[in-house]
Protein backbone atom coordinates (compact mmCIF):
# COMPACT_ATOMS: atom_id res chain seq x y z
CA UNK A 1 0.00 0.00 0.00
CA UNK A 2 1.30 3.36 -0.96
CA UNK A 3 1.39 6.47 1.88
CA UNK A 4 0.27 9.90 1.04
CA UNK A 5 3.15 11.77 -1.10
CA UNK A 6 5.18 14.13 1.35
CA UNK A 7 4.28 17.07 -1.27
CA UNK A 8 0.14 16.39 -0.48
CA UNK A 9 0.69 16.24 3.45
CA UNK A 10 2.84 19.87 3.12
CA UNK A 11 -0.01 21.41 0.80
CA UNK A 12 -2.51 20.63 3.67
CA UNK A 13 -0.36 22.18 6.25
CA UNK A 14 0.00 25.49 4.16
CA UNK A 15 -3.80 25.28 4.03
CA UNK A 16 -4.06 25.36 7.60
CA UNK A 17 -5.05 21.95 8.74
CA UNK A 18 -3.17 19.71 11.17
CA UNK A 19 -3.25 15.81 10.36
CA UNK A 20 -4.75 14.32 13.28
CA UNK A 21 -5.11 10.38 12.32
CA UNK A 22 -5.04 8.32 9.58
CA UNK A 23 -7.00 5.27 8.71
CA UNK A 24 -5.81 2.71 5.92
CA UNK A 25 -8.39 0.72 4.91
CA UNK A 26 -7.22 -3.45 4.55
CA UNK A 27 -5.13 -3.89 1.06
CA UNK A 28 -8.11 -6.37 0.10
CA UNK A 29 -11.33 -3.76 0.88
CA UNK A 30 -11.60 -2.65 -3.14
CA UNK A 31 -11.27 -6.52 -4.01
CA UNK A 32 -13.62 -7.65 -1.76
CA UNK A 33 -16.32 -5.12 -1.38
CA UNK A 34 -16.40 -3.49 -5.12
CA UNK A 35 -14.17 -5.37 -7.61
CA UNK A 36 -15.10 -9.20 -7.22
CA UNK A 37 -18.79 -8.11 -7.38
CA UNK A 38 -18.28 -5.99 -10.31
CA UNK A 39 -16.41 -9.08 -12.19
CA UNK A 40 -19.22 -10.79 -11.88
CA UNK A 41 -21.64 -8.57 -12.76
CA UNK A 42 -19.41 -7.97 -16.48
CA UNK A 43 -19.34 -11.83 -16.58
CA UNK A 44 -23.26 -11.92 -17.03
CA UNK A 45 -23.66 -8.34 -18.67
CA UNK A 46 -21.14 -10.26 -21.09
CA UNK A 47 -23.61 -12.78 -22.31
CA UNK A 48 -26.87 -10.72 -22.20
CA UNK A 49 -25.09 -8.20 -24.33
CA UNK A 50 -23.40 -10.46 -26.72
CA UNK A 51 -24.14 -8.84 -29.82
CA UNK A 52 -24.43 -5.43 -28.47
CA UNK A 53 -20.84 -4.21 -29.84
CA UNK A 54 -20.95 -0.76 -27.95
CA UNK A 55 -21.63 -2.32 -24.87
CA UNK A 56 -19.11 -4.63 -24.61
CA UNK A 57 -16.77 -2.10 -25.62
CA UNK A 58 -17.53 -0.84 -22.52
CA UNK A 59 -17.39 -4.01 -20.35
CA UNK A 60 -14.33 -4.29 -21.97
CA UNK A 61 -12.92 -1.53 -20.62
CA UNK A 62 -14.70 -2.31 -17.07
CA UNK A 63 -12.99 -5.59 -17.05
CA UNK A 64 -8.97 -3.63 -18.03
CA UNK A 65 -9.77 -1.82 -14.42
CA UNK A 66 -11.01 -5.08 -13.20
CA UNK A 67 -7.26 -6.81 -14.04
CA UNK A 68 -5.50 -3.38 -13.13
CA UNK A 69 -6.20 -4.52 -9.83
CA UNK A 70 -6.23 -7.80 -9.73
CA UNK A 71 -2.34 -7.80 -11.03
CA UNK A 72 -1.12 -5.15 -8.72
CA UNK A 73 -3.32 -4.67 -5.85
CA UNK A 74 -1.13 -3.22 -3.21
CA UNK A 75 -1.16 0.45 -6.16
CA UNK A 76 -5.12 0.53 -5.22
CA UNK A 77 -5.55 1.13 -1.58
CA UNK A 78 -7.72 3.93 0.19
CA UNK A 79 -7.68 5.67 3.44
CA UNK A 80 -9.40 8.33 5.42
CA UNK A 81 -8.08 11.20 7.19
CA UNK A 82 -9.07 13.06 10.32
CA UNK A 83 -7.82 16.50 9.99
CA UNK A 84 -8.51 19.69 12.33
CA UNK A 85 -8.08 23.48 11.60
CA UNK A 86 -5.58 25.31 13.04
Amino acid sequence: MRSEPFQAILRRHRLGYKLIDRLSLPEDAWWIEYYRPLENLVKELYEEHKGNFEALKMLEKVQKEIDMVKGSPREYSSAFYIMQKK
